[in-house]
């Protein structure tokens, strides 16, 4: 008897997470598709690049012979921590020539160097580092869950286009976009949209995270808009298909694609392989061009992933992340 309670009990438990698993896959949420300008603000200052500086008639390169490189993340100066690029030059001017403990993150570890400044012919103490505090670029917004406004898009993360590499944030926000051209692509020569941030309404969302797969953060406002479910992997096909894309003006169009082949198993940004059938989209782009990343892609009247990637011989064709994998995220 206690051992057919046990397995009841057992079974009862498996079905009650199989329905768990149903229902979270079928997630009612808003596919979007308009363009969006993303800041994020960096924890700490990522290193860009290291350089000389000039004192008296010498060339001095004093971050980079202590082993500072492009990519580093400075957290602090003599233990005073720093968030700006502001903070990094009062604390240099304040402590002079003297020696100086730099603590910084590379690859996800602590490392300490040690810089004596020096004084540059402009009257000013410097370590020879180029830094930055934010990081901002435009991209797609994929979807709003309408109960909780939470937000994912992109399908990737924004990297720093200086030293190729992802950095810790502390926050970012999101502002409507307009696309005002279109830089098409071409076979070795990926296209671009080019929009402007409208921020005359101040952020539409905040930002909490930046990482390999997408942004995610909340929305401040929820648009009047049908929802959709979404699609588990195993509902995924090869075959037709259409994306939900801003690529001119704030307007938002249905684009006809293919989607060519799926990786149930992948829970990556390269998961799906999708290709451009729609003539109007490849008059006006070429295909898919940076910036479209995070463009729903619809199946069968459910949200099944989005766009992530462009091939750079065949601007036509490109990969996608699955919905699930986003949800995932958001959750």
């Amino acid at each position: 008897m206690k051992l057919g309670f046990l397995k009841k009990t057992a079974l009862a438990a498996a079905l009650l997470v199989l329905l768990c698993a149903q229902q979270a896959a079928a997630k009612a949420v808003i596919p979007c598709g308009n363009a969006i300008g993303v800041t994020l603000d960096l924890s700490g200052c990522l290193v860009v690049g290291t350089g000389a500086v000039s004192s008296e008639g010498k060339s001095c390169f004093p971050a980079a012979r202590a082993g500072v490189k492009a990519g580093d993340v400075i957290k602090n100066l003599n233990g005073r921590e720093v968030s700006s690029v502001g903070d990094i030059s009062r604390i240099v001017n304040e402590n002079g020539g003297a020696e100086m403990s730099v603590t910084a993150v590379r690859d996800g570890e602590e490392k300490t160097f040690e810089i004596s400044p020096v004084l540059d012919d402009g009257g000013e103490y410097k370590m020879g580092v180029w830094v930055k505090d934010a990081l901002s670029g435009i991209g797609t917004l994929t979807y709003i869950d309408p109960e909780t406004s939470a937000f994912g898009a992109l399908g990737h993360g924004i990297i720093d286009a200086d030293c190729n590499s992802f950095a810790e944030i502390d926050d970012g926000n999101i502002y409507k976009s307009t696309v005002v051209s279109v830089v098409r692509g071409e076979k070795g020569k990926p296209g671009e949209l080019k929009g402007v941030f409208t921020e005359s309404g101040g952020s539409a969302g905040t930002v909490r995270e930046n990482g390999l797969l997408g942004i995610y953060g909340t929305v401040g406002e929820i648009p009047e808009t049908e929802v959709m479910e979404t699609a588990d992997i195993d509902e995924v096909t090869e075959g037709e298909a259409y994306i939900l894309s801003n690529v001119e003006g704030d307007s938002v169009e249905k684009f006809k694609i293919e989607i060519t082949d799926k990786n149930p198993s992948a829970r990556d940004s390269k998961a799906m392989t999708i290709k451009v059938t729609d003539p109007a989209l490849i008059q006006k782009t070429g295909g898919i061009v940076q910036g479209m990343s995070g463009s729903p892609i619809i199946q069968n009247n459910k949200l099944v992933g989005a766009v992530t990637h462009v091939f750079v011989n065949d601007p036509s064709k490109g990969y996608g992340i699955f919905a699930e994998t986003m949800l995932g995220e958001t959750n």
